[in-house]
């Protein structure tokens, strides 16, 4: 199984947000979660990935809780740019990642570089285009 999502619910104050929701997927395929803006999309994909807590259900990916950090060596979750910090260059961000994950500095240049990002890499965020900042996104995944 790669993932299982059982009966997952949770609420923000009085508002319930996801209802007993359950997803199984037994191979590799692309899945596309689509509901209207305030569905609880971003809510159960932040569950899936262990960044919110439900109250109530579980997850597992891989035969394994997503509380397991070793899960995430195998599988990874590109966020939309909220996460990012206008005032941090793109290096910053890389770099947090590299500290984290023991990635040297070598890596880092290669990844960035990979994807193209080179050339603005020490620029501040909050200078880039939507583009650039997908870019970062996707560099912050290799």
């Amino acid at each position: 199984m790669i993932l299982s999502v059982e009966e997952i619910q949770k609420s923000y104050g009085k508002e319930k947000v996801l209802h007993g929701v359950s997803i199984r997927i037994h191979q590799p395929e692309i899945v596309a979660l689509v509901g209207p803006n305030g569905s609880g999309k971003s809510t159960l994909l932040g569950i899936v990935t262990n960044l919110i807590s439900p109250d109530h259900g579980k997850v597992k990916i891989l035969n394994r809780t997503n509380k397991d950090p070793e899960i995430f060596r195998y599988v990874s979750f590109m966020q939309d740019n909220s996460v990012l910090y206008d005032y941090l260059t793109g290096y910053d961000h890389l770099q947090f990642i590299g500290d984290v994950q023991g990635i040297s500095k070598g890596q880092i240049l290669s990844a960035a570089e990979r994807v193209g990002m080179e050339s603005y890499l020490h620029k501040k965020v909050g200078k880039y285009s939507l583009g650039m900042k997908q870019h970062l996104l996707l560099t912050m995944q290799l």
